[in-house]
């Protein structure tokens, strides 16, 4: 999105998720169910977090991961009094469940996919948790991921804590047959209705990674600058565990996602980001023109040794910077 995309409106809707509160479609989305006696130990095996230690109601963000130790998947995974429900971009479920599947010998375990019949909406802003009580949902926790069950309007929504518009934020999992029913709610509640794009510009600005965008099958999950929130190095084995551990032991890996203040208007498509020799200077996985700086900013990888914070470059669509 360019500067003179930013209309009135644009910069308003912005203003409100960032200062006061607003909600936003999310859009279409994986929600994966995972029940059976032995799901929490499943799910355990086949991803970088800690899910032995998550109570009912926690949550954590995860890869999955292929015996090399590649990214299959990225998203959250939380746990649920009869099952752990796996959430990430949409389209993702067969390939999860197949990836899955192929290693389940004995264990008891049932996956469904209950993405067409759910939709996710995004609150968020300063407001937000007392908003969330003037719909007369409590929600006293402030754990990142964490998840309760409310209802909105009588209708069955699952609440999660999430910071894909920023600190205080909570996604809202429903019925997609009620997807109208509980919007209306938010708007008659006085909350404004954001665009995608003021959604994605919220992603970008505060880094969160989207799969097949930022992230796919080539990537180390290292690499993704994750691994405060996403990776356990103390947990047991599971697969792709011995590359991570490997890449922990070495210290560093060979390229890093970093977000990079570029000096124009012009935001770069995702691809090659080149020097004025044609030389590569990094790999665009996502860009926006941001308010927040008032500059374009792009999520990129960088080679090892050039992510760090105040490192630049001359591109051909302006000079760069890496922001801490």
């Amino acid at each position: 999105m360019n500067v003179p995309d930013w209309d009135n409106a644009r910069l308003g809707q912005y203003e409100a998720l960032t200062q006061r509160v607003a909600w936003v479609d999310a859009g279409p989305r994986t929600e994966l169910e995972i029940a059976g006696r032995d799901r929490i130990r499943v799910v355990n095996n086949f991803c970088t977090a800690d899910i032995h230690r998550l109570e009912v109601g926690q949550g954590s963000e995860a890869f999955i991961l292929s015996p090399k130790g590649t990214t299959l998947g990225h998203g959250g995974i939380y746990v649920a009094p009869q099952r752990i429900e796996l959430s990430t971009v949409a389209d993702q479920a067969s390939l999860l469940v197949a990836h899955i599947q192929q290693y389940v010998v004995s264990e008891i375990v049932e996956f469904a996919d209950a993405s067409h019949r759910n939709c996710s909406l995004l609150l968020a802003g300063p407001d937000a948790t007392k908003t969330l009580a003037l719909l007369g949902i409590e929600f006293t926790s402030d754990r990142r991921m964490d998840h309760l069950r409310s209802s909105i309007d009588h209708i069955d929504v699952a609440i999660r804590r999430t910071d894909l518009l920023g600190a205080d934020g909570f996604e809202f999992v429903v019925p997609s047959a009620s997807k109208q029913t509980i919007a209306g709610a938010l708007t008659s509640a006085g909350i404004e209705e954001c665009l995608a794009d003021v959604l994605e510009c919220l992603r970008v600005e505060n880094r969160i990674p989207k799969y097949g965008f930022d992230i796919d099958a080539k990537n180390l999950p290292q690499e993704v600058g994750r691994n405060l929130w996403a990776i356990s190095f103390n947990k047991g084995c599971y697969l792709g565990q011995e590359t991570v551990a490997r890449l922990d032991s070495l210290g560093h890996v060979n390229r890093h996602w970093v977000a990079l203040a570029i000096d124009s208007s012009q935001v770069p498509q995702p691809g090659p980001l080149l020097d004025a020799n044609g030389k590569l200077v990094c790999r665009v996985t996502s860009a926006t023109w941001s308010p927040k700086i008032g500059k374009t900013l792009a999520l990129a990888y960088v080679r090892d040794g050039q992510h760090y914070p105040g490192s630049t470059f001359v591109t051909q669509n302006g000079d760069a910077i890496v922001l801490a």
